[in-house]
């Protein structure tokens, strides 16, 4: 269809240091370079305030939940998409 699902991560160590919003531009600029998609996707924990603060920075929306069920319990992500 067309989208890119990516994943980013920072170390725990390098929060809260302005680097969120640099190391997702980073990771799009060499997707969109890579896969030219139409669409980028990610899932982001729903109690990642920080991660998610960033993501909207660099434009993305919320466009829906995803519940998983594991034996620890239940997973709630937040699925966030933007143009590529």
């Amino acid at each position: 269809d067309g989208s890119l699902t990516i994943g980013l991560g920072l170390r725990p160590d390098l929060t809260g240091q302005h680097r969120g919003l640099p190391l997702v531009e980073a990771g799009l600029a060499f997707a969109r370079e890579r896969y030219q998609p139409r669409l980028f996707r990610l899932y982001v924990f729903s109690w990642n305030e920080r991660a998610l603060r960033v993501y909207k920075r660099a434009g993305f929306t919320s466009v829906g939940v995803t519940r998983i069920h594991a034996l620890e319990g239940e997973r709630v992500f937040i699925e966030m998409t933007r143009a590529g």
